[in-house]
């Protein structure tokens, strides 16, 4: 849901020419899809509250520094707010549109939680 632009444009033609689906990964955006970074503040025990891990601080600030950051904060709110409408969780909501992508063959995710 983050990042579309590869996966629909660059390999749409796979897809629609050859009739190949694809295996994506992080549905969840590595958790900024479920709804608890929706404010912008990481919070206490998520992946990437203290981290010293370089790639998961940049993942993080590339969504959630600079100009990105009201983009980022609009998309995940309104996300949140359509979640609701369709009474599930922001979560539920992520995993559900990439599946549902007839273009999707396999999710592949990884919970740090049950929750």
């Amino acid at each position: 849901m983050i990042w579309r632009e590869k996966f629909e444009v660059e390999y749409g033609p796979l897809y629609d020419n050859f009739g190949m689906g694809t295996t994506i990964w992080s549905p969840l955006g590595m958790g900024i899809l479920t709804g608890k970074y929706n404010d912008g503040s990481i919070p206490e025990g998520s992946r990437f509250f203290e981290n010293e891990n370089k790639l998961l601080q940049g993942y993080f600030d590339g969504l959630f520094s600079g100009e990105k950051r009201e983009k980022t904060l609009s998309m995940l709110q309104g996300l949140g707010t359509l979640a609701g409408e369709l009474d599930c969780t922001q979560a539920q909501l992520a995993l559900a549109w990439a599946i549902k992508n007839t273009d999707v063959s396999t999710a592949i995710f990884g919970a740090s939680r049950v929750e």
